[in-house]
């Protein structure tokens, strides 16, 4: 259930966020042109499951996308 852990924390600072105008003017016109909504966000961190977070990391974290780095002296 570590999950939940981050996803409470993801919209605590989603919230604390808000509070700033700057924040607001920024993100709504960021997401505009994504063509999403800010207002929106809080009803989606919230409906995350275990499952989806599951699908994002092998989608981007696979044995195909991985590099090793050797550095020697």
């Amino acid at each position: 259930m570590m999950y939940l852990r981050a996803i409470k924390k993801e919209i605590g600072s989603f919230l604390r966020s808000i509070n700033s105008p700057q924040f607001i003017a920024n993100q709504f016109s960021r997401y505009q042109f994504n063509e999403m909504n800010l207002f929106e966000v809080l009803h989606t961190l919230e409906t995350i499951t275990e499952h989806d977070l599951e699908g994002v990391l092998h989608a981007h974290f696979s044995e195909e996308s991985r590099t090793t780095l050797i550095i020697k002296q």
